[in-house]
């Protein structure tokens, strides 16, 4: 018969620590599975900082969804939908709270200024963007006087047949904020 030789020391310690290396992963793979599977579901889904769209408008154009797993939720979730779908919506967040809950957090856009074009009021935001379109300027927001537009979708960002007149605008803005003027009825860019 063949006896087994005994282990050495050395080979003592590397099996003990390739044993706990393998009890150490088994129960890194447990815990990442349940994690992902079982802990932390969605159970609440809060909106924060909107007022004009309704909540559930928002959650959907989020792809965020109760039931599952927060962190996968934060992952695949889309706030620049949001602010492409929704016009008055400038900035959109989606950041979640252990253990069950996903915070969409928006902020709105305001009417700074109005552009006339074509017979038509188009209410932009200070960031340019173009928010709604009417017959009269119902606020009375500062009137814009400018070369035609060329871009008036609803949404998008206002552009100028004059490619001059988006940085002469930001400009003007720029030194009436910090000069703190206000009750300005109009301002004329047609010449530069």
């Amino acid at each position: 018969k063949k006896q087994k030789t005994p282990l050495t020391p050395h080979r003592r310690k590397v099996r003990r620590v390739v044993t706990y290396c393998l009890i150490f992963a088994v129960i890194l793979t447990i815990g990442t599975v349940l994690c992902m599977t079982v802990l932390f579901k969605t159970e609440k889904i809060n909106v924060q900082g909107n007022t004009l769209y309704d909540e559930s408008k928002i959650v959907q154009l989020s792809g965020v969804n109760l039931e599952e797993n927060i962190f996968l939720s934060k992952i695949k979730s889309t706030p620049q939908k949001i602010v492409d779908a929704l016009p008055y919506i400038e900035e959109a967040r989606v950041d979640f709270r252990i253990p069950d809950t996903i915070n969409i957090t928006v902020k709105n856009a305001e009417a700074a200024y109005v552009i006339i074009s074509g017979g038509q009021f188009y209410k932009i935001s200070a960031s340019g963007r173009i928010l709604e379109v009417s017959d009269d300027n119902i606020d009375n927001l500062p009137i814009i006087l400018c070369s035609e537009l060329s871009n008036t979708e609803v949404g998008k960002y206002v552009e100028f047949a004059d490619e001059k007149t988006n940085t002469l605008i930001k400009e003007i803005d720029d030194c009436i904020t910090e000069n703190g003027f206000d009750n300005i009825n109009y301002v004329d860019v047609r010449d530069m």
